[in-house]
C-alpha cells in the first residue's frame, strides 16, 4: 500500500492507493518529500491506484512516464492545480485504466493555475479530461471510452487557452462526444482516427481552426460540427457511416458559422454529407460524396432562422439520394461539379458517373 505524504507549510496527504507485490504481499511505503513535490511513476514502480477523490496541490508535479500505470476508482476525480505529465514512449506507452471498465473513473480537471496539459503515447481508458485556460498538447494518444456518458459529456473538453491534436485514435460505444473545443484560437485536430464517437469533434466559438486529415466511423450522430466559427478549414477527412451529419456547420443558437472551407473531404453512407445551417456561409471545394441519403444541405433551420449560403465548386456526387438541397430562404451555387444521379443546375456541371472502382 503506498501513501504519500507531501510535507511544505503542513503535512498534506495525496492517497495513491494499493499496489500488490510479490504474491499478494502488501508494501507499506512512505514517503517524505519537502518543498515542491516531484513524484514519477514508471514501469519499475507500477501499477498505482487512485481510489479517492484526489487533488495535485500547486507547486506539486505528477508525471506518469513509459510503461508507469495508473487504475482510477468508480467516478473517482483529479483536481490538477499543479503539474500533471503524462508522457510514455512510442514502444511504452504511460497510461490510465479504470478500477471498473465500463464504469470508469470520472475525470481530470486542470485549472486556470496549470501552465500546459500535455499528453503523448499514452493509453487513456474510461475516464474524462476537462482543461480550462491550458495549453494543450495531445500526440500518439489511444483513448477508449465504454461508459455510458450523457450526450454532452465529452472525452475531452477543453475551454479556452491553446489546442493541438495529432495522431491520435479514439474509439467508443457511440456515448458521449469526442473533443469538445470551446472559445479558442486557431485550434488543431490533425491525422486522428475516430470511430463510434458520436460529435468526434466539435468546435464552439473557435476561429481560424483546423481539423483536417482525420478518418471518422460509425457514429450514431454527426462526425464534426463547428458552432458559431469564423474561418475554420476542415479538409483531406474521410468520413463513412455516418447516421446524421457527417459536417454540421451551424450555431446550435451559439450563432452562426461563416467564412468556412470545405476541402478534399471523402463523405460515404451519410444522413446528410455536410449541413450548412442557421445563417451559416461557406466553400466546399474538391469533395467527394458517395452514397449519401443528402449529399450538400443548405438550410434555415434552428435559430437564428436565417437562411445559409454555400458555394459547392469542383465536387463529385455519386449515388447520392438527393445530391444538393436548399431550403427557400437558403442559397447553394454549384459549378464544375458531376452528378450520377442528375444534371445539377449551375455552371459547367457533367451528368455523369465518375468511372469510380467502387468495391
Amino acid at each position: 500500500m503506498h501513501k504519500i505524504y507531501i510535507m511544505k507549510s503542513h503535512i498534506r496527504k495525496v492517497f495513491l492507493g494499493l499496489r500488490v507485490v510479490f504474491l499478494f504481499k502488501l508494501v507499506l511505503a512512505s514517503i517524505l518529500l519537502h518543498s515542491q513535490s516531484h513524484f514519477i511513476i514508471n514501469a519499475s514502480n507500477s501499477p498505482y491506484y487512485i481510489l479517492n477523490d484526489t487533488t495535485i496541490l500547486q507547486g506539486d508535479t505528477l508525471l506518469i512516464s513509459a510503461g508507469g500505470q495508473i487504475f482510477i476508482g468508480d467516478s473517482v476525480n483529479v483536481q490538477v492545480n499543479g503539474v500533471l505529465k503524462i508522457k510514455g514512449d512510442s514502444n511504452n506507452l504511460a497510461s490510465i485504466k479504470p478500477l471498473t471498465p465500463g464504469i470508469g473513473w470520472g475525470e481530470f480537471l486542470i485549472s486556470i493555475q496549470v501552465d500546459s496539459l500535455i499528453i503523448e503515447n499514452a493509453f487513456i481508458e474510461d475516464g474524462r479530461f476537462l482543461s480550462i485556460n491550458t495549453v494543450n498538447y495531445f500526440n500518439n494518444v489511444a483513448f477508449v471510452n465504454n461508459q455510458n456518458l450523457q450526450w454532452n459529456d465529452a472525452i475531452s473538453r477543453f475551454i479556452r487557452g491553446e489546442l493541438k491534436i495529432e495522431n491520435c485514435n479514439v474509439q467508443g460505444q457511440n456515448k458521449g462526444e469526442g473533443f469538445l473545443v470551446h472559445s479558442i484560437n486557431n485550434p488543431q485536430v490533425l491525422n486522428c482516427y475516430f470511430r463510434a464517437i458520436p460529435e468526434a469533434v466539435e468546435y464552439l466559438n473557435c476561429n481560424n481552426g483546423r481539423i483536417g486529415k482525420c478518418e471518422f466511423f460509425d457514429m450514431n450522430d454527426d462526425a464534426i460540427d463547428l458552432n458559431n466559427c469564423y474561418k475554420t478549414l476542415v479538409d483531406s477527412n474521410l468520413i463513412v457511416n455516418v447516421a446524421n451529419r457527417g459536417m454540421e456547420i451551424g450555431s446550435e443558437n451559439f450563432g452562426s458559422s461563416t467564412d468556412i472551407l470545405v476541402y478534399r473531404n471523402v463523405l460515404v453512407n451519410c444522413e446528410e454529407g455536410v449541413n450548412f445551417k442557421e445563417g451559416s456561409s461557406g466553400l466546399i471545394v474538391n469533395n467527394t460524396f458517395h452514397n449519401n441519403r443528402t449529399g450538400v444541405t443548405s438550410v434555415a433551420q434552428g435559430r437564428p432562422n436565417t437562411g445559409s449560403n454555400v458555394n459547392v465548386l469542383n465536387c463529385i456526387f455519386h449515388e447520392n439520394n438527393i445530391p444538393i438541397f436548399s431550403d427557400t430562404s437558403s442559397a447553394c451555387t454549384v459549378s464544375f461539379s458531376s452528378s450520377s444521379s442528375f444534371l445539377l443546375v449551375g455552371d459547367s456541371n457533367l451528368f455523369e458517373a465518375p468511372g469510380f472502382n467502387i468495391r
